[in-house]
């Protein structure tokens, strides 16, 4: 099993508030979990966020190691 590895350092652009501004509808994001496949190469990650009309809401983010 592999774990993902936080990347303090690293960047993002647009942020993962920013993505979640501008493609839904979040009021708040509450937390988020990911899921990587057991060599480290590809993952998923899932935002556990509020709507405004305060339903749950899950958007996801997919990723890829590029080398």
């Amino acid at each position: 099993m592999s774990i993902a590895e936080i990347h303090s350092a690293a960047t993002l652009t647009p942020s993962k508030d920013e993505m979640c501004a501008q493609f839904s509808d979040i009021a708040q994001r509450l937390g988020s979990y990911r899921a990587v496949d057991p060599a480290g190469e590809v993952g998923i990650e899932v935002i556990d966020s509020d709507f405004y009309n305060k339903h749950m809401h899950q958007p996801t983010t997919t990723y890829i190691t590029l080398n």
